[in-house]
């Protein structure tokens, strides 16, 4: 039942992520949309990229100003999640 509860909150974190990335315009290549997901273990959900250039999108850079598309999928995804929990 629980690893049933991580796997709901990893897809609703996955999806808001992937919505942060399309609505700040940050797809060229797609790569960076496609490679967000999710994955249980038994009592941890991770929700990730294996993208290199991720962190730089996520944080920014000198260059760059941060785009943060996974944490604030998290604060998105909160009441969400909360309520996941409470069932």
């Amino acid at each position: 039942k629980v690893k049933d509860k991580l796997e709901l909150i990893g897809a609703v974190v996955e999806s808001e992520a992937k919505k942060n990335i399309v609505d700040m315009k940050a797809v060229d290549s797609g790569k960076l949309l496609n490679s967000i997901t999710h994955e249980v273990d038994d009592d941890t959900v991770r929700v990730g990229t294996n993208t290199e250039y991720a962190p730089y999108v996520e944080l920014g850079t000198y260059k760059m100003q941060p785009r943060p598309f996974l944490r604030q999928a998290i604060v998105q995804a909160k009441d969400k999640i909360k309520e996941i929990l409470e069932q």
